[in-house]
């Protein structure tokens, strides 16, 4: 197993003790469309792509991936689906399955369909859509989906970090109420989508990101446009699965570690994800030797800890992102409060919180946002308590001032 701590992993670097979440995944998809429920960093896209890995073998499904980070409007959304979706009618030989109501349009494509694979064929559909409203683009598009229940296969298309395309549309929107108009249209359709066709549907939508989609769409009133969809959660690493990560991404390199030494690195995964066990472990092959004692594993982590690293760093700058001045306060207050363990939220939000945010329910937004987030978890072993997601993120938490 490679270390490839940040980016997703599939394959033989994905944790085979992590295998169950794509079987489950893979039997919601065959009757409903799914939300991947997770913070940041808990392998949400490792997941969905594992499943794309796996599809290439066994066929069962035709799995259509759309990273919509960097997609600042609808346009550009309806534009990236009806690229992947031309690309797929025309590897099934297809083409003609849709040429019925949209012929002009793919006859307009026709130099460059034979290049499909390459980036001419997607320079050349942006050229087409480019004048065109993201209406008309729409109704160019729902047959196009619609039709998939013609091809031999379910569909899963899976849109990864929607909730940042919801975000971006925000950020580019002339107003507020243009903005809600927006999303409201937007997720409208989709859920029309999802719930227009019979049983015999054979499409289904997975949707997934680093950002709360529920607080998106609470914050707009428009929770609604998502009740449908079944939700998957991603837990943290529990049981033997910390040893086995760590086994797994020692082996390979030759390293080896004392009893007490891989002890210490199991308490510092436990609990949390993959992403904070490959993020010690590659401090670890960075030292160069083969085998570790617990001094030298502790001087490795505390080093690391210490350091302006910028996959920690990262945690210090979404804070003010996404929270304004005073919900910032907030937040850096519950974090320093937490580093001393967990509290209950009631509890932490009287004794500690409640002279910068008075109302119960304000201060319960910042909380949902620190968790999907990825900063905390509400600890169902500890009666549902808020801790740090990683004892990793606590201990470089702490040893800041502010």
């Amino acid at each position: 197993m490679e270390n490839i701590a940040g980016n997703f992993v599939c394959g033989a670097n994905y944790l085979r003790t992590r295998l169950y979440l794509v079987d489950d995944l893979r039997r919601c998809v065959e009757r409903t469309s799914v939300l991947i429920d997770a913070p940041r960093r808990f392998g949400k896209t490792s997941v969905v792509k594992e499943l794309e890995r796996q599809e290439k073998e066994k066929e069962d499904f035709h799995v259509l991936f759309f990273n919509l980070q960097g997609t600042i409007s609808v346009h550009e959304f309806y534009e990236k689906c009806l690229d992947e979706l031309i690309k797929l009618y025309k590897v099934k030989n297809m083409l003609t399955k849709i040429k019925d109501f949209a012929s002009a349009f793919i006859d307009g494509l026709s130099g460059t369909i034979e290049s499909i694979e390459t980036p001419v064929f997607s320079m050349n559909l942006r050229e087409r859509t480019r004048d065109m409203k993201p209406e008309d683009l729409k109704k160019l598009l729902e047959p196009i989906i619609q039709n998939l229940n013609s091809l031999d296969k379910r569909t899963v298309l899976i849109f990864d970090e929607f909730p940042d395309l919801l975000l971006d549309i925000k950020n580019n929107a002339p107003s507020h109420e243009n903005y809600v108009k927006t999303v409201d249209n937007l997720t409208a359709w989709l859920r029309k989508l999802r719930q227009s066709s019979s049983s015999e549907n054979k499409y289904q939508f997975v949707f997934c990101g680093s950002i709360n989609i529920r607080n998106v769409l609470r914050s707009i009133g428009l929770t609604n446009r998502i009740n449908d969809l079944e939700s998957l959660k991603v837990p943290p690493l529990e049981k033997d699965e910390p040893k086995a990560l760590v086994d797994a991404l020692l082996q390979p390199k030759g390293i080896s570690v004392d009893p007490d030494a891989l002890d210490f690195l199991i308490s510092k995964i436990k609990g949390s994800s993959v992403y904070y066990g490959q993020f010690i472990v590659k401090a670890l092959i960075e030292k160069r030797q083969t085998s570790f004692t617990l001094t030298e594993v502790t001087n490795a982590y505390n080093e690391m800890i210490h350091s302006d690293n910028n996959n920690l760093s990262q945690f210090r700058e979404r804070l003010t992102k996404y929270l304004d001045p005073i919900q910032q306060d907030c937040a850096k207050k519950v974090l320093k409060t937490l580093c001393n363990g967990a509290l209950d939220e009631q509890q932490l939000h009287t004794l500690h919180a409640s002279n910068i945010i008075a109302d119960f329910d304000e201060f319960h937004e910042v909380v949902e946002r620190l968790i999907f987030e990825g900063y905390l978890l509400e600890d169902a072993t500890d009666a549902g308590k808020l801790r740090f997601a990683s004892p990793v993120l606590k201990d470089w938490w702490s040893r800041r001032r502010s």
